[in-house]
């Protein structure tokens, strides 16, 4: 039903913006209908928005453990590797633990989806330069699912993970540079143009597939130990990154039409999405989770002055970010640019 209404107001655009259309003029340039104006019927986008919620508020707590798990798994193979240089299972080991670390931290850092970590190349790292001489670098994210491309600013971060792909991709063939290759592209069912893609060499000369990417992931924080608030195991998904992304800048006050920008989505719904699950249930979470930590240190005596104006300001913090999002209307373009003025 909801469907067959928007395809009506849909077609009805479209004709409207023909030449000599009797609509012309009545009609707007874009489909004025989406399935959440029609309402939450049956609760769905209720329990969509709880789900998402809760998968957040799972992340937020056990992807620490994991990238710090990664992390040590990777020094610990690195210390084998130093004693053993010329071993074969050694030089796997921390290959392997290399990109376990490297993978989560991409995604993290990054945001990017899975089919454009695939495609990153060493010719996406572009340098730029400041009229005063400062030199700063980006991440050039080709178009995937929107078909639109994406500058992404390369913090102190992300660069180091970069900086890290390209040492062992370098180590692993043996070469001064990338070498160009080609692979598979799984979401196009086609073979991608030969280039210097950073994701490859993971045991063998090739780029990897995203069920190889999956894997990983799954495995690193299976091993790490990762629950879900149920108690089940918690596998980390390539899309959680973004997820992450999008969480921890909109809470450090990034605004709205920034993060949609930095994350490549065609507008400020999905991000909306992450805005509005803050004045809630993620203040409560919080909540919880600061008076546990409180009551973990000093028992049960009063709560310090201080403590309970941290949580009021972080309170004011995230209610802030959702004052933000509400205001902003239009698209991102147009958003950046009243921001400008």
């Amino acid at each position: 039903m909801i469907g067959d209404v928007r395809i009506f107001f849909h077609d009805g655009c479209a004709w409207g913006s023909e030449k000599g259309s009797p609509l012309a003029g009545l009609m707007p340039n874009v489909p004025p209908l989406k399935n959440r104006d029609f309402g939450d019927f049956g609760g769905a986008n209720a329990r969509q928005e709880a789900r998402m919620a809760q998968r957040i508020f799972d992340l937020e707590r056990e992807l620490p453990g994991i990238r710090a798990f990664a992390l040590a798994e990777w020094r610990a193979a690195e210390e084998r590797l130093a004693r053993e240089p010329e071993g074969h299972k050694a030089i796997r080991e921390e290959m392997s633990a290399f990109w376990d670390w490297a993978l989560v931290e991409l995604f993290v850092q990054s945001g990017v989806r899975i089919e454009e970590a695939l495609e990153l190349s060493a010719l996406d790292i572009l340098r730029r330069q400041l009229p005063d001489g400062r030199t700063y670098y980006l991440l050039h994210i080709k178009p995937s699912r929107h078909d639109r491309a994406r500058l992404l600013p390369i913090g102190d971060g992300l660069g180091h993970i970069l900086a890290q792909i390209v040492t062992h991709v370098r180590a692993f063939y043996g070469s001064a540079s990338v070498p160009a290759i080609e692979t598979w592209d799984f979401h196009e069912n086609r073979t991608r143009p030969k280039a210097p893609y950073l994701v490859q060499g993971a045991g063998q000369p090739r780029g990897m597939a995203p069920t190889t990417v999956r894997e990983r992931l799954k495995k690193v924080s299976l091993a790490a130990g990762a629950r879900r608030a149920d108690g089940k195991p918690l596998y980390l998904k390539p899309h959680d990154g973004r997820r992450v992304f999008a969480s921890e800048h909109l809470n450090n006050n990034t605004p709205v039409h920034v993060i949609a920008a930095l994350l490549g989505h065609a507008d400020l719904d999905t991000v909306m999405v992450y805005a509005k699950l803050y004045p809630r249930t993620l203040v409560e979470e919080y909540r919880k989770a600061v008076r546990g930590s409180f009551l973990a240190v000093h028992g049960k005596r009063g709560e310090p002055a201080g403590q309970i104006a941290a949580r009021e300001l972080e309170v004011e913090r995230i209610t802030s970010a959702l004052l933000r999002a509400r205001e902003l209307t239009g698209d991102v373009a147009e958003a950046i640019e009243a921001q400008a003025l």
